[in-house]
């Protein structure tokens, strides 16, 4: 189970409740709240947040949960069994009125800018909600394209054929002529869902295969759906914000966990990979070496083509690395004197780093790739000189 894009834009999920009480929507780190201007909610059960990252420019919305018992019942009941709703029509309208947003600012900037529907999905990062928030994420990628996350929440399947999805289509193609009519549902990863219980199983996932935990199990229609679910003391005074914002905490913790043993196993694979590979080179072109060193120069000895060669490994980064890092890399590479030329092999590892092995298979390097963007290059190998 991959948690990257869980981990990734779940802040903005819990943000999206606010604290329940006094206010709506939080910021949550460089993601400040902004305001929608043009947005006239038609229930009291919906809220949802618009985000602006202060440092990339990016946005994000967020669509909050149920706010009250009632609320969570009606509304997953009401989806388990395709029925529309007007927080679905709200979650829409409110996702056009932050793509106005967003095309206003471009045009304020530059009144002869591409401000196209492509454009404006471009700059909205994702869309994300956690339990009846993340069927309108999953609602919206399917209406509007665009990436989403959906977290613990039902699939909207049965609601792409309902009349007032067309009704809305040709509502919003009065704004955004460039909308298509069609429903999005390629399963293409611009859409990820994900089950930590039984209503993450709930209804038909569009464009989407479902990442869900072993403790997730698929929903008893009769005995799970009237059925709030509150926790412990908070149950009892009623706060079903509070159960479910310490339910995203939960989650997360869980995301954190898988995380963490998925990259070790990672890791270990990359590990036994790196030997295997070189054993098995060694074993059968005994008198080969590899196609390319460090510095990208093909060698004058007839090679054996292998997929761990720098090259390969700069390819596969794409435009995560700028030229200028390629250039130092590859120059840093060659000066640590890791193996000599010809001889070494790059196994990518999960954040865009890497391990670095010679033509015996011994691990003498990592490239490290931190989340910042900013690389270092660490060497287990000293030469003679001491470098």
């Amino acid at each position: 189970m991959d948690y990257t894009r869980l981990l990734n834009a779940l802040p903005q999920a819990k943000a999206a409740y606010g604290d329940g009480i006094t206010t709506g929507p939080t910021s949550v780190g460089s993601w400040d709240v902004t305001a929608i201007t043009k947005f006239d909610p038609k229930t009291t059960n919906f809220q949802a947040g618009f985000f602006k990252d202060s440092q990339t420019g990016q946005y994000r919305v967020g669509f909050a949960g149920s706010n009250d018992s009632e609320d969570w019942t009606r509304a997953n009941a009401n989806l388990a069994v395709g029925r529309w709703t007007p927080e679905a029509t709200d979650s829409i309208r409110f996702m056009g009125a932050a793509l106005v947003q967003i095309r206003q600012e471009i045009l304020l900037n530059d009144d002869t800018a591409d401000a196209s529907l492509s454009v404006l999905l471009s700059k909205l990062d994702t869309t994300v909600g956690h339990s009846q928030g993340g069927a309108w994420a999953e609602l919206n990628r399917s209406f509007w394209g665009g990436n989403a996350v959906n977290i613990d929440g039902p699939g909207v399947g049965r609601l792409l054929n309902k009349p007032e999805f067309a009704q809305l289509k040709a509502e919003m193609q009065k704004e955004f002529p460039d909308l298509a009519s069609e429903a999005f549902t390629a399963n293409d990863g611009s859409l990820q869902a994900y089950a930590f219980s039984k209503i993450g199983l709930t209804g038909s996932h569009v464009g989407a295969t479902v990442q869900a935990t072993a403790d997730a199990k698929f929903v008893d229609f009769i005995t799970d759906l009237p059925v709030p679910p509150l926790l412990g003391q908070q149950a009892a005074i009623g706060s079903l914000h509070t159960a479910l914002t310490h339910r995203i905490d939960a989650i997360e913790a869980q995301a954190k966990e898988g995380a963490l043993v998925e990259m070790n196993r990672q890791i270990e694979d990359a590990f036994g990979n790196a030997d295997q590979l070189a054993a098995d080179i060694k074993a059968n072109y005994p008198d080969t070496t590899q196609l390319a060193d460090a510095s990208r120069v093909l060698s004058d000895t007839s090679a054996h083509t292998s997929p761990n060669t720098f090259s390969n490994y700069l390819d596969s980064q794409g435009s995560t690395l700028s030229p200028a890092q390629q250039t130092a890399l590859a120059t840093q590479i060659d000066q640590l004197n890791l193996g000599g030329e010809g001889d070494l092999s790059f196994y990518s590892l999960p954040g865009g780093g890497a391990l670095i092995a010679n033509a015996d298979g011994d691990i003498v390097g990592e490239i490290v790739h931190s989340p910042s963007g900013n690389l270092n290059l660490r060497a287990t190998g000293i030469d003679a000189e001491g470098n």
